[in-house]
């Protein structure tokens, strides 16, 4: 099965205008909140002096808004086991989220490196990263507290607060240690230009670097 196979089964062009991909996020809205409450009451019953949970789910899309690689996990910081909390539906949605967020990185498109946090859909936080070859590395960040958690804690640790000059600056060295390893990956003479990269090397270091700085 190829990645991203339930969006579309052919990638929309890099012309599209801002609404075109969020029309068709539209209608998972009241779908998506609906599992995400169930995915609270499943996954996050109150622990005392539970750590603050942060799922990710990553992406590498290329020039044709063709995905080359993804990967999720979880936080490794403050305790965290390292695991993302996505259920099934949720993590089929992931996908539709970031396929709506191409939209505004393409306005942003000819701002090489990291572009911060781009776009927001209910608890979802999407940043990105764009390299000079017009490759987008787009990282879904989804926070959840535990109740229990003090509020100074969640106000400071990376897992708790997505858009803290802390958790910003964790993302941009994750993102900048991919980007090293992915320009080795697409340097190798097997690889084919704007195709997935299937490399277990390549996953394994993006794995490390999630562990390293998230």
């Amino acid at each position: 099965m190829s990645l991203w196979s339930g969006i579309i089964a052919a990638p929309l062009s890099i012309s599209s205008t801002r609404g075109t991909r969020h029309l068709q996020l539209s209608h998972v809205d009241t779908d998506y909140n609906n599992s995400l409450r169930k995915a609270r009451l499943q996954h996050f019953a109150p622990v005392a002096n539970a750590p603050p949970i942060m799922s990710y789910y990553f992406a590498i899309v290329g020039a044709q808004d063709n995905p080359l690689f993804e990967y999720e996990f979880g936080t490794s910081k403050q305790g965290g086991d390292g695991q993302s909390r996505f259920t099934d539906q949720l993590r089929h949605l992931n996908q539709f989220i970031l396929h709506s967020s191409l939209d505004i990185a393409e306005e942003v498109q000819w701002s090489q490196g990291y572009l911060k946090c781009i776009d927001k859909f209910f608890n979802n936080y999407i940043s990105c990263f764009v390299t000079g070859a017009n490759v987008k590395f787009l990282l879904l960040h989804q926070p959840i507290v535990p109740t229990s958690t003090s509020s100074s804690r969640s106000s400071t640790a990376i897992g708790a607060n997505p858009t803290s000059p802390a958790t910003e600056e964790a993302i941009k060295m994750f993102f900048t240690e991919v980007y090293d390893n992915w320009v080795k990956a697409v340097m190798n003479p097997f690889y084919k230009a704007n195709t997935e990269v299937t490399s277990p090397v390549f996953r394994a270091r993006v794995a490390a670097a999630g562990r390293k700085y998230l």
